[in-house]
């Protein structure tokens, strides 16, 4: 028999069906569904009760330093109940909302997107994830909102051409925890929407533009262009995998390229600074 149900699963390891539940919704034990009913093969379990000393399984629940692996596994098999467990988790132990973007759902999304490129993972479970995870950054939403008036608005979006809609949602949040007022564009967003976006924010500080890239050169600089010729050239940051920061150094003050959230962060803080004196 190559598989076995979860309560068989659960009887083997020695633990109740709902700890070996929780192994699967939080992606320690691989499983998968027929019907309404999980299903353990032989191999994972054999594979599962090697890796770790039985006696340290229920200890194992509150370790993080695999979260995001076992969080990929939920994301591709399109489980939102599991990967929501799975964040709960990382809370209750003391990650902070920007620690889940960070350490969790950056690096889960970082091997749907390397397993993909390489052909390790289909088209349906990339999908699975990147909807999955949308999902749950709307649930975190709430958590990143913070009281008292906005420190100013900052525009971010992904640049013409790229379709990934998560690093500038998850940049807006993390901008929000901060105190700022976000206008988030989102992908594929044209070099007018930035500049519209720009001229009606309120106290504008920054425009942030991503580029993650794809089988098309990036459109960065001619966004970065437009930007320049409708006089917004001072406020600029860019970041992702696509920028070349040789292509953006004719412009003058040339954009900040930011690795990190966090680099987005100092930047827009110096700016807002800087705005703050000149004012």
């Amino acid at each position: 028999m190559s598989f076995l149900t979860l309560q068989e699963a659960a009887d083997q390891l020695g633990v109740h069906y709902m700890t070996a539940y929780r192994y699967v919704r939080t992606g320690r034990l691989d499983a998968s569904k027929s019907g309404a009913l999980w299903q353990v093969h032989v191999d994972d379990l054999k594979a599962f009760t090697e890796a770790k000393d039985p006696a340290d399984q229920t200890a194992a629940l509150t370790s993080l330093d695999d979260a995001w692996l076992r969080l990929y596994k939920r994301l591709v098999a399109g489980d939102e109940a599991g990967s929501w467990y799975i964040v709960e988790e990382c809370l209750s132990s003391g990650m902070t909302p920007h620690d889940i973007h960070d350490r969790l759902l950056g690096p889960a999304m970082t091997e749907v997107g390397e397993r993909w490129s390489c052909g390790n993972l289909d088209v349906a479970g990339e999908h699975l994830a990147t909807a999955t995870v949308i999902r749950l950054i709307g649930r975190l939403g709430p958590r990143f909102s913070r009281p008292g008036r906005p420190r100013g608005t900052v525009v971010i979006g992904m640049v013409a051409g790229d379709s990934h809609a998560l690093p500038s949602a998850m940049l807006a949040d993390v901008l929000r925890l901060h105190g700022f007022q976000v206008i988030d564009l989102g992908a594929d967003t044209p070099p007018e929407s930035f500049v519209a976006a720009a001229r009606r924010a309120n106290e504008l500080i920054a425009i942030g533009m991503c580029s993650i890239g794809g089988q098309e050169p990036t459109s960065l600089p001619d966004t970065v262009a437009t930007l320049h010729a409708e006089g917004f050239g001072e406020h600029i940051f860019v970041g992702g995998p696509a920028v070349i920061p040789a292509d953006l150094e004719r412009f003058t003050p040339t954009p900040v390229v930011t690795n990190t959230a966090h680099d987005a962060v100092a930047f827009i803080e110096a700016s807002g600074e800087a705005a703050a004196v000149a004012s």
